[in-house]
């Protein structure tokens, strides 16, 4: 059945990252994670590490639609008590970057097609 880069959009797939004993549940978009931006991230990572860095949280924030990364309770307890942090690269930054990785190898993971064994 013929499709068209519209048909892409709009659909979501949920993944679970586990991370030092934690796990958090990511919901992406996979029609926002284009060849263009894997190769992006690829070509930064192997150029500048840095830029790799960079890259990866820019890329992050233009395909995650959701997470479970709760905030912080105030320090009253009432402020924030059942609310997700958003996801923007400023509270990116902020994660240990083997997280970061972990969600983004989980997504790639995720989206690696499925190979057929061979009969032999």
């Amino acid at each position: 059945m013929p499709i068209r880069l519209s048909d892409l959009g709009g659909k979501t797939r949920a993944v679970r990252v586990e991370w030092e004993g934690l796990e958090l549940n990511v919901t992406y978009a996979p029609g926002a994670n284009t060849t263009a931006m894997q190769l992006a991230l690829q070509q930064a990572a192997a150029d500048d590490p840095v830029e790799g860095t960079r890259q990866a949280i820019d890329m992050l924030t233009k395909i995650l639609v959701g997470w479970d990364f709760m905030k912080e309770p105030s320090s009253n307890g009432k402020e924030h008590p059942a609310e997700t942090e958003p996801i923007t690269e400023e509270f990116l930054h902020k994660l240990p970057a083997s997280l970061v990785m972990a969600i983004i190898e989980s997504i790639n993971e995720s989206q690696a097609p499925n190979r057929r064994k061979s009969g032999r």
